[in-house]
Formats: C-alpha cells, sequence, structure tokens
C-alpha cells in the first residue's frame, strides 16, 4: 500500500507543477504554446502517468466509475 501511496502522491506533486505552468502561460497570453503544452507537453506525461497508475472501471449494474490504484 505504501508504494501506492507514493504513486499517487507523485502523481499529484507532477500535477499540481503542470497546472501551473499551465496557468503562467495562459495568464501571459501565451494561449498556443499552453495548447502545445496540453497536448504534447508535461501536462500530457502527468495525465499519461495518471492513467497508467489508475485503473477506471464501470459499476455493471449503476454504470458508475470508480478508480483502482494498480
Amino acid at each position: 500500500m505504501a508504494r501506492f501511496k507514493q504513486q499517487a502522491q507523485t502523481a499529484y506533486d507532477r500535477l499540481e507543477q503542470s497546472v501551473a505552468t499551465l496557468e503562467n502561460l495562459i495568464k501571459r497570453g501565451q494561449n498556443s504554446e499552453a495548447l502545445q503544452y496540453i497536448k504534447d507537453g508535461q501536462f500530457k506525461d502527468c495525465m499519461d502517468y495518471l492513467q497508467n497508475i489508475i485503473e477506471i472501471e464501470s459499476d455493471g449494474e449503476y454504470q458508475n466509475k470508480t478508480g483502482f490504484l494498480r
């Protein structure tokens, strides 16, 4: 369980840094750079990392989505 907690914390920290960078790009009016950052930059890498450590499953009866750490 400690490994999952560490992975989740790492993912959160990376995402927090990426959101701050994205926010700065937008504040400076660098919208095309912000879009590129989302599409191909560190933000995309953070989202990919999160997808790799979290598995989303739907509940067949209610179609609720629940996340499980791998």
